[in-house]
């Protein structure tokens, strides 16, 4: 990496676009808090970030969310999806109770549009769409405020990756998340993004605002 530096304003959807070995994931584990930076700092709401403090303010951790390229390694292949998700809102407190979190789940499923045994289902029972939606769910129901998109819709079939940019474009309005999407593909970066820079050899070469 070098000299690399950009904001990412409330409610905006930042685009990362470069070819492999760019530098694009290495930018969003370092944003995750699945790696330090070598050099430099991360700034979220005017301080400083850094993979410890990830690791140990357990509200930091839910504010900042990952969406993984690969939606089954990011779901816990031995529990049920309802279970997944239940564990999420209790864990963190967003339900009281769980009564009040099965409710919660069948609001977010609806705008989802995830059917309603996907809760009895494992992730391996899922087709690739239903199994990434599952995913995006369990990030964004803990109401997030930054989501870093590394390359996850690069496994959908193209009706469905225009499936998900529409799904992550409505919630992003009524939320207000901020997002980084991490992609290869121009059309993805295009569609989705506010506005984007196009990273090679570590090194941001060009600069996109739409």
């Amino acid at each position: 990496m070098q000299n690399i530096s950009f904001t990412v304003s409330s409610g905006e959807i930042l685009g990362i676009m470069g070819p492999s070995g760019s530098g694009k994931s290495t930018i969003a584990k370092i944003i995750s808090g699945l790696i330090d930076a070598s050099d430099g700092q991360i700034i979220f709401e005017d301080r400083p970030l850094s993979k410890k403090d990830l690791e140990e303010n357990k509200l930091l951790r839910k504010s900042i969310q990952m969406v993984a390229q690969d939606a089954l390694s990011s779901m816990n292949p031995s529990m049920a999806i309802g279970e997944q998700w239940m564990e999420v809102l209790l864990f963190h407190k967003i339900a009281k109770s769980k009564t009040e979190a099965c409710t919660i789940i069948d609001q977010k499923m609806k705008e989802f549009d995830l059917p309603e045994d996907t809760k009895s289902k494992y992730p391996v029972q899922l087709s690739g769409g239903q199994l990434q939606r599952a995913a995006l769910m369990k990030n964004l129901l803990l109401n997030p405020k930054l989501v870093v998109f590394d390359e996850s819709l690069s496994a959908l079939d193209r009706p469905n990756q225009v499936r998900m940019i529409n799904l992550i474009k409505d919630l992003q309005a009524k939320t207000q998340f901020s997002g980084i999407f991490i992609s290869h593909d121009p059309l993805l970066i295009q569609s989705i993004s506010h506005r984007y820079f196009t990273l090679e050899n570590g090194m941001i070469i060009t600069q996109n605002n739409s």
